[in-house]
């Protein structure tokens, strides 16, 4: 279960999927936080406790990636 191979073909409920991600979106209050040297999203989930993912879902249109410091991102607040 924890290995994907190309051409796997996986079984996605669509409808759970759709639902969850709007429910995380809207029950959880944020605030900002501005970017600094070294920062991830991983150190930053992984310093306060918060679930893997949760910056991605706070902030999908950011390529966790490319931050740059003074970059504003949406946190859980």
């Amino acid at each position: 279960p924890n290995l994907i191979y190309p051409g796997q073909k996986l079984k996605i409920n669509g409808n759970a999927a759709k639902t969850s991600s709007k429910s995380s979106k809207s029950s959880i209050a944020t605030k900002t936080y501005k970017i600094k040297k070294g920062d991830t999203f991983w150190e930053l989930e992984e310093k306060h406790g918060w679930k893997h993912g949760t910056l991605q879902k706070l902030n999908p249109k950011l390529d966790p990636r490319t931050l740059q410091i003074g970059q504003k991102i949406n946190i859980p607040g």
